[in-house]
């Protein structure tokens, strides 16, 4: 089954916006950084993704290269922060939707996601533990711990990977959505110790000491609201990606998504060793995986636990 598995996966830094293929042929897996078109065609018109100005079949993966390419991509191992865990979580969400409109072929890719789920496990418990601080939400917490008073611009899926990690403290959290009904998205579990307010509110209910940007907001509009709002944040995470924007122009202490990457980056020749040896182990379980002949899944939930 994984030689009928193909692949192709496009940085967003390149801004290119997600490609027009055709649904019957392709499923979206769209992480923080990337677009992943998946395909269970065996016959797959590839023509359609290298006739793309810019593109090139060197882009496109198929069989045990597709593969191994997604376990290194769900291990965090083409992510800048390496090691981290965003993506792999962001793919059991995928696979899991059942609000999708997946492709007629969507359910032989659920098997294959069977089996990477369990390989990229494997990986991080022997090669990519005790690696210290590896998700946005870890950072975040790192630099925000310390003030009680914290604000969130944002309640979609990067704002929800922070929450758990702030949940725990001890702080006052407010949440600024530009719908307040866009909370209705968020699970109970993460909102019930925070507040929610429209960004339209004119006067928040406390003076904001730490501020989280999570959410794809302009800084002419942020800078706006923090004016008008008569707040001066002691620091500011900024967790957007600013390839389309301009850095914020502020007072504040200010912690962008370039100096979270840094952050780690200075610690990762660390792991250098644990790092190559995951990589190695990949290749093997990639060739394990594509010589079976048969898929047994031993159900959903077992795997998912």
């Amino acid at each position: 089954m994984i030689e009928n598995l193909t692949i192709f996966h496009v940085k967003k830094s390149s801004k290119v916006n997600p490609l027009p293929l055709s649904n019957n042929d392709w499923a979206l897996f769209e992480t923080c950084q990337r677009y992943i078109y998946i395909s269970m065609i065996p016959q797959v018109d590839i023509v359609e993704v290298t006739d793309i100005v810019g593109f090139s079949s060197d882009q496109v993966s198929k069989g045990k290269s597709a593969y191994s390419i997604l376990l290194n991509i769900l291990c965090g191992l083409e992510s800048k922060i390496i090691g981290e865990t965003e993506v792999f979580g962001q793919f059991k969400i995928f696979i899991n939707n059942k609000d999708i409109d997946a492709p007629s072929w969507f359910n032989q890719f659920r098997r294959i996601a069977q089996y990477l789920i369990l390989d990229v496990k494997e990986i991080r418990n022997k090669f990519l533990s005790n690696m210290g601080l590896r998700s946005y939400g870890s950072l975040t917490k790192f630099h925000v711990n310390n003030y009680q008073h914290i604000a969130i611009f944002g309640g979609g899926q990067l704002a929800q990977k922070v929450l758990p990690y702030l949940n725990d403290g001890n702080h006052q959290i407010c949440m600024y959505l530009r719908s307040s009904a866009k909370a209705d998205a968020i699970p109970y579990r993460l909102k019930k110790n925070i507040q929610i307010y429209n960004l339209a509110i004119k006067t928040p209910p406390f003076p904001i000491e730490a501020l989280i940007i999570a959410a794809p907001i302009s800084s002419s509009e942020i800078e706006g609201w923090l004016e008008r709002t008569n707040n001066s944040p002691s620091i500011i995470v900024d967790l957007r990606d600013l390839t389309t924007d301009i850095k914020l122009n502020v007072k504040s202490h200010l912690v962008t998504l370039e100096d979270l990457f840094t952050q780690i980056e200075k610690t990762s020749n660390l792991f250098q060793n644990q790092v190559e040896s995951a990589k190695t182990h990949i290749i093997s379980l990639t060739q394990k995986r594509f010589s079976m002949r048969h898929f047994r899944p031993f159900g959903w939930e077992d795997i998912c636990a």
